[in-house]
């Protein structure tokens, strides 16, 4: 007579490990789908302030000039003048990183008149990060749909 002895057997250890392990896949593959949609939204946040705050100065006539928005790959950068030059550090007021590559279409900056504060022409700003992208529209009179 054969008598039972008491734990696991290898097809039970191995089946609970496997099962371990898909749960845990299916778990990181939504985490990082939501870290990912995160990361994007705060970029999106990020431009909304930083073309909020750019079209305050220009509004405002801070340094009696005209004043500007450019993207770049990972980067805003809001300056002052009619003109962008990446070798003048002095040209530009603040640098913005971002942690999702923003493109913007027309390329080039985006320039806030003088005394009313509205941009001179639409822009659409474009998000990507990994698989999920999103876009940011502004138009004439400086209104951001998303």
């Amino acid at each position: 007579m054969r008598r039972c002895q008491p734990g696991f057997n290898l097809l039970e250890i191995t089946l609970s490990i496997g099962l371990i392990l898909v749960l845990a896949d299916i778990s990181f593959s939504i985490g990082n789908y939501f870290y990912q949609k995160n990361c994007l939204d705060n970029s999106i946040s990020q431009l909304k302030s930083a073309i909020a705050l750019t079209k305050n100065r220009a509004k405002g006539q801070e340094n009696d000039d005209v004043w500007g928005i450019l993207a770049e790959k990972n980067n805003l950068v809001i300056f002052q003048g009619s003109s962008y030059s990446e070798s003048d550090p002095n040209n530009y007021s603040e640098k913005f990183y971002c942690g999702t590559d923003v493109k913007p279409s027309p390329e080039g900056p985006l320039f806030f008149n003088k005394q009313s504060g509205f941009p001179q022409g639409e822009k659409i700003f474009y998000f990507a990060n990994g698989k999920l992208l999103s876009s940011l529209f502004i138009n004439n009179y400086g209104i951001i749909s998303q």
